[in-house]
This record gives structure tokens, C-alpha cells and sequence, in this order.
């Protein structure tokens, strides 16, 4: 090949390799697909989540959040993602009422076993 031939043949390689590094989604977007996916999942299926489906979501929750706090996004994003984010809101405050519940159930069965052991202990 000459030093023609292998100009191009670099320089059509490098085009590739930019069009093959453009075509995935940036951070920003998949923030936002995390996002969606979230709250779809949730809007499908949350009257059958389990305590620990619910524990989850609001783990994912809390992530997606933390994740899109990092960007700006201008009217027209928000306009899609503040909906969303609401949606999720209120599952999350289910969520963490059903963590809240079972972290109290689980402080209620331990002082049980602790009067347990106190009145066997007489």
C-alpha cells in the first residue's frame, strides 16, 4: 500500500471509530432512561412488589436521583423528566413507608425476644 493509500485507509478507520463512539447514549441520556425505566416498571408492577422489591426501588430511586442531580437539563427535558420524577417521588414514599414498616416490625419482634429473656430470667 502506499502512503496514499494508507492515509485514507487511517483516516477512514478513525471516522469509524468516531461514529461507532457517538452512536451510544451519553451519561446524561442514560440517567434519563434509568429514569424511565424506573418509573415504567414501577407504574406496571408496583401493586405486586414484594418488601423486597420495594427496598430496591427505592435504592434505584435514590441513585437515578443522585445521578441526574449532576446534569442540567433545559425546558423541554424537564418537561419530560419532572413528570417522571414525580411519578417516582410517590412510589418512593411508598417505599419508604414499607422499609419504615418492616424496620419497626423487625424493632418489634426483637424487644419481644428481650421480655423473653427478661421474665424467663425471674
Amino acid at each position: 500500500m502506499n502512503l496514499f493509500g494508507k492515509n485514507v485507509f487511517i483516516i477512514a478507520l478513525t471516522g469509524i471509530a468516531c461514529l461507532f463512539s457517538a452512536c451510544g447514549p451519553s451519561p446524561k441520556e442514560e440517567a434519563v432512561n434509568r429514569l424511565r425505566d424506573l418509573c415504567n416498571d414501577a407504574k406496571a408492577n408496583s401493586k405486586y412488589y414484594t418488601d423486597e422489591q420495594w427496598i430496591s426501588f427505592l435504592d434505584e430511586y435514590q441513585a437515578v436521583d443522585s445521578l441526574l442531580s449532576k446534569y442540567v437539563f433545559d425546558d423541554h427535558e424537564l418537561a419530560e423528566i419532572s413528570p417522571m420524577k414525580g411519578r417516582c417521588a410517590a412510589y418512593a414514599m411508598k417505599a419508604r413507608s414499607v422499609k419504615e414498616s418492616l424496620r419497626l416490625d423487625n424493632a418489634l419482634h426483637d424487644s419481644r425476644g428481650v421480655f423473653k429473656g427478661y421474665d424467663s430470667g425471674k
